[in-house]
């Protein structure tokens, strides 16, 4: 009997954990499992979802992403709650997959009510509701078993939360490197006019404080000094509302650096696997990767993560 799995996520945007999800969801085996994804408004993934044949369920009373649970939104909470307990019923879930620890708050609560069991992932540090206890233990009584992508992220959640030790399991995300592999190069050199001999540096992730970004600014006027032609390609945008401010003070650092003719921002891209592309150790120098400022993954990640010979560098590149 196939059995049925909801999915939530409380953005329709794409980042890391959309993309990691979309990989999970089109990997299981559709003999057994079968994935349905709920968001709270239509974008990105559930076009991207819709491709793969997911089927999606939009419900706008969940709380968004970016959104904080304010008091005054415990009646939209309560409301999805219910909301979410008819779908659970109405389209026999087996069990609700949260992709984020605040998720949990709606699907783990109608999951309790459902009487069927919740997964609670989690995907980052630097975004965490487990600096609170309360919330740490709200969350955990909600989740029959939580998913950590890292030893170093559930060594973050269980050193302040030691409560949560045994119902942390790590599970690294999968990458399916053979099909990394068949996405086609793109020509971004010639797209933007960027010289071969130029030295092109590059970085991928949404834009917000926790990325670093003004780090890598601050190493481009370093290196500007060797290199006066460098480029930085930042291939991203801002993800939240409340990360303008941040965009608008990087570029006026960029500005007040010189490195105005330096900096590309090419926004969202959706080819950026393809903007990477092969051959990335060919670069001149090591390839390293810093996920985030604030990340206890960063470290493990730059010690244990090599590109091979024909292989791509997932994370920031250098050529």
């Amino acid at each position: 009997m196939v059995k049925n799995i909801l999915y939530i996520n409380l953005t329709a945007k794409m980042s890391g954990a959309e993309f990691s999800l979309l990989s999970l969801m089109a990997g299981l085996d559709k003999k057994k499992f079968q994935p349905i994804l709920l968001l709270p408004e239509p974008g990105p993934f559930l076009d991207k979802a819709g491709t793969l044949g997911i089927e999606t369920i939009i419900l706008p009373h969940v709380i968004k992403f970016g959104e904080y649970f304010h008091f005054w939104k415990i009646p939209k909470a309560g409301w999805a709650v219910l909301k979410l307990q008819k779908i659970i019923r109405a389209r026999g879930i087996s069990l609700v997959h949260c992709n984020t620890p605040r998720a949990s708050y709606i699907g783990g609560l109608a999951a309790k009510l459902c009487r069927i069991p919740s997964v609670t992932h989690i995907r980052d540090i630097g975004q965490s509701p487990f600096r609170r206890t309360w919330q740490a233990r709200l969350i955990g009584f909600l989740s029959d078993r939580m998913i950590s992508v890292s030893r170093a992220t559930k060594n973050h959640v269980s050193d302040m939360n030691p409560f949560l030790e045994e119902k942390i399991k790590v599970i690294y995300n999968g990458i399916d490197l053979a099909l990394i592999d068949q996405i086609p190069m793109v020509a971004i050199r010639g797209d933007l006019g960027i010289p071969a001999s130029t030295p092109l540096i590059g970085v991928v992730g949404r834009i917000e404080p926790s990325k670093g970004l003004d780090i890598l600014v601050q190493a481009a006027e370093v290196i500007k000094k060797t290199f006066p032609f460098l480029r930085i390609l930042i291939i991203g945008s801002v993800f939240e509302e409340q990360d303008q401010a941040y965009l608008d003070k990087l570029v006026i650092k960029i500005a007040e650096k010189g490195l105005k003719n330096n900096v590309v921002f090419t926004g969202f891209r959706p080819d950026a696997l393809g903007i990477i592309g092969p051959g990335c150790c060919g670069a001149p120098g090591p390839v390293s990767r810093l996920p985030a400022k604030d990340d206890h993954r960063s470290g493990r990640i730059e010690k244990n993560h090599r590109c091979q010979p024909g292989g791509r560098n997932p994370g920031n590149f250098a050529r």
